[in-house]
């Protein structure tokens, strides 16, 4: 006889969702899945992009009963949408949706719970080999993946959450307040799955502005758990706080947080910040304290294997292992060492740099206020677009003194807004549309800015005017050619003209500042500190290439 898991494990009476300002039963919910689960044929495949959680929970639900699948698009774009409503797919939205013939939509207004009824049954079961969801990724390290989750692995991940985290607030209920999307596989962990078999209440919005996250948390006087991300976090940490927010738990994932952020976060709320670690083939595996722990813990029952390029991930018996995605460093079979992302890496002639060590950075800079790194294709340098307060070349200076000017982005354009979908991260989507908005007239990636100390130990000062030692204009030119291989990639062809102006000598402090324009380059050595000051200027062809 096959196994069966049931699709919630409370008591009928228990609270589980908040829904036009009131707390919703168990019951209520079952009732309000019953009735809707009659709208729907036997064998659905729902596209649920439902933005209330309860009615969300409702319908997915519902498409279970009926011995169905939902589906949750990447985003809510009318072509992700239309693309997945083939063979007879229906789509369940709580907004409009003009592009969606009316008998292949159902348009959630409001469920009037009264008039439903409350269900008095016991709660079903379904077979563990039954897929309950089809999930696409985010697309953010490329095209959308599909993925296929049996319901037995989400109710599976939940009991082990809620093992490494219930404990820690005691019996009363919790309310569960998500800056994440149910669609995307965190949030539908958190703050859908999770409600049906822990002591928790799941609130209806998802909140992304500070003063929309405060707002929200004020409907509910039950203590609250945070389940969100870097991304909003850094928005909660610029925000005024003080006496705004009581929240007695905090969780993020989607992205490596940084612990500075944590520790303000942390003073700021008097919590403990906690992480969840996974990947999309998996959900989530693992947790840390971030100020306390450098290494994450496994979920119970899971453990892991160093394999030759990697390592593997055992979850469940009846299922082979997960291919770890990102480098780690296992340090036993049940806990490991983040190293970075599989595509994070930064490696230009030879040199090696995290692309996120690279965007804290960035963010850590005071004229800093959001920014985006990226890899373009058919490149191995980083780009992207930041959100500042001054100019970009003096975002590139402060940033100069913290790294090896081979990893400065370029370009790196200067934007009003980092756009991001509603799990904080930028897709091509996005970015596309960042490219868009950037003014090309005040787009400075085609100028590099090297600083240079004149070192008196330079051999070639050794009897070059004795008493009086002048560096050579050879040596400056070649050096100029090292700092454009280095930053662009591209040495010189040909000088086409060039002026020493004034004599360079030990312990100058110099600025390089080169014009790139195609295949030409103008470059000047100016003062470090008077830019007006030019001791050597010139003009060169550059290579049509990178150097190899």
């Amino acid at each position: 006889m096959k196994s069966k898991v049931p699709l919630c494990g409370r008591a009928l009476d228990e609270p589980v969702a908040v829904y036009c300002g009131r707390e919703i039963s168990v019951a209520e919910l079952f009732g309000c899945a019953y009735h809707a689960a009659k709208g729907l044929p036997e064998g659905v495949r729902l596209v649920n992009i439902c933005s209330n959680r309860f009615h969300f929970l409702v319908y997915f639900l519902a498409a279970m009963l009926q011995g169905g699948r939902s589906v949750f698009p990447s985003n809510k774009l009318n072509n992700t949408v239309s693309s997945l409503l083939q063979g007879g797919a229906s789509v369940v939205s709580d907004s409009p949706l003009d592009f969606v013939q009316k008998q292949n939509q159902i348009n959630v207004q409001e469920i009037n719970i009264r008039e439903v009824g409350n269900f008095d049954g016991n709660i079903a079961f379904v077979e563990e080999e039954y897929v309950a969801a089809e999930v696409y990724t985010s697309g953010s390290t490329g095209a959308p993946s599909r993925l296929y989750k049996k319901w037995s692995t989400l109710y599976s991940t939940a009991l082990k959450l809620g093992e490494r985290f219930d404990s820690e607030v005691g019996n009363q209920a919790l309310l569960v307040l998500a800056t994440v999307p149910c669609q995307h596989m965190y949030g539908l962990e958190t703050s859908v799955v999770m409600p049906l078999f822990s002591n928790l209440v799941a609130a209806e919005g998802t909140p992304f502005y500070p003063s929309d996250i405060l707002g929200e948390r004020k409907k509910s006087e039950r203590p609250c758990r945070l389940i969100t991300t870097p991304v909003h976090m850094r928005s909660l940490d610029g925000a005024d706080l003080q006496g705004n927010a009581s929240f007695s738990q905090l969780i993020s994932a989607t992205a490596p947080l940084d612990v500075n952020l944590a520790r303000s976060i942390e003073r700021k709320l008097d919590l403990e910040v906690c992480e969840i670690f996974g990947f999309s083939e998996a959900g989530s595996i693992a947790t840390r304290i971030t100020t306390k722990e450098e290494q994450w813990r496994l979920l119970c029952g899971y453990h892991l294997e160093s394999w030759q390029d990697g390592a593997a991930l055992y979850c469940r018996k009846d299922e082979p292992p997960h291919v770890f995605p990102d480098n780690i460093e296992v340090l036993n079979d049940s806990s490991f060492r983040f190293m970075s992302r599989a595509n994070d890496t930064i490696n230009v002639g030879g040199k090696r740099m995290s692309l996120n060590e690279l965007l804290l950075k960035l963010l850590a800079l005071d004229d800093v206020e959001d920014a985006y790194l990226y890899i373009p294709d058919g490149s191995d340098r980083p780009a992207g677009f930041v959100v500042c307060k001054g100019e970009i070349r003096q975002v590139l200076e402060q940033l100069f003194y913290s790294v090896d000017p081979v990893f400065l982005p370029r370009p790196l354009k200067k934007i009003d807004k980092i756009l991001r979908n509603p799990t904080g991260k930028v897709t091509a989507v996005e970015r596309v549309q960042m490219e868009s908005f950037v003014d090309r007239a005040k787009d400075t990636d085609d100028v590099i800015r090297v600083h240079w100390t004149i070192d008196p130990a330079y051999e070639c000062f050794s009897g070059h005017f004795p008493g009086n030692p002048l560096l050579p204009g050879a040596f400056v030119l070649c050096w100029i050619d090292v700092q454009l291989r280095e930053n662009i990639g591209r040495s010189v062809k040909k000088i086409r003209s060039v002026k020493f102006l004034r004599p360079v000598t030990p312990e100058l402090k110099l600025l390089l500042i080169a014009k790139i324009d195609g295949d030409r380059v103008a470059f000047n050595l100016v003062g470090e500190s008077q830019e007006d000051i030019s001791y050597v200027k010139g003009k060169a062809i550059l290579q049509e290439g990178a150097d190899e």
